[in-house]
């Protein structure tokens, strides 16, 4: 078994990382309207999903920063 010591560069670890932000910001946005309840509790189905956008979306400005983000932007 040959275990390749190459590491992914800094920009696919990028495009990585925003593909994960979109899908789950976009999963987020649909089971936006699906009503979970817990008992008396009732709450929309992306409260589970959105901290994992919101951490992630942190992530990627701690590590990348706005510098990064704003090139591919524009």
């Amino acid at each position: 078994m040959v275990i390749s010591k190459n590491k992914p560069s800094k920009t696919e670890l990028y495009v990585v990382i925003v593909g994960l932000f979109c899908g789950c910001l976009i999963v987020s946005n649909i089971i936006a309207a699906k009503v979970l309840s817990f008992g008396d509790i009732v709450l929309p189905g992306s409260i589970i999903i959105y901290p994992v956008v919101f951490i992630i979306g942190d992530r990627l400005t701690e590590i990348y920063g706005f510098k990064l983000a704003k090139k591919y932007l524009y």
